[in-house]
């Protein structure tokens, strides 16, 4: 009879925390209710978003480049946020685009995998709103150079116990903003 073997570390059996509660510790605790629960938690959300795209060619093909959702107004969002270990899984809908990353601490920086790409993130809280600053971009493990890779900036904002305000920015050194996309968020 073969025995099972324990191939468990101390990883696997360590306390499970969400990438914000670990990069952010009691900071968190300072955010609205639905902000905090969702970024430590999980959960579900919808919402509406506005998305608007740069002026020129070169932003929609930008975008297209980056898979970033259609321009519109109002459009409807859908968000689930699946913990999976010391990882958020990120499922979002905006309009008919849908898009899916994955999040964890790696030494205090958020980093955000979506596809090929990596986005580094340092956060911090100030007056109860959460914000994202992209420190660099990764494609494929090669890190980019600043003047073409895009740069992603985010504030959320709670505006009551179950609800919350997001604006991101999505912008290229060489070619301006790229997309920008903002709106009110409902957690489910």
């Amino acid at each position: 009879m073969r025995q099972a073997t324990d191939t468990s570390t101390s990883a696997d059996i360590a306390p499970r925390s969400s990438p914000y509660r670990s990069i952010l510790g009691a900071k968190l605790d300072s955010l609205a209710p639905a902000l905090r629960t969702m970024h430590d938690r999980g959960g579900s959300a919808t919402g509406r978003f506005d998305v608007t795209g740069g002026e020129r060619l070169m932003h929609r093909l930008l975008a297209r480049v980056f898979d970033l959702p259609r321009e519109g107004t109002n459009l409807p969002v859908h968000l689930a946020v699946t913990p999976s270990g010391r990882r958020q899984h990120w499922d979002r809908t905006i309009g008919t685009h849908a898009f899916r990353s994955v999040q964890w601490d790696e030494s205090g920086t958020l980093v955000e995998q979506v596809g090929a790409f990596r986005f580094h993130f340092r956060l911090s809280v100030t007056d109860g709103a959460l914000h994202f600053m992209q420190e660099r971009a990764t494609w494929r493990g090669c890190s980019l150079p600043s003047w073409c890779a895009p740069t992603v900036t985010a504030i959320a904002t709670g505006t009551s116990d179950s609800g919350w305000r997001v604006k991101v920015v999505i912008r290229s050194a060489g070619f301006g903003i790229i997309t920008r996309y903002e709106g009110v968020m409902e957690y489910a």
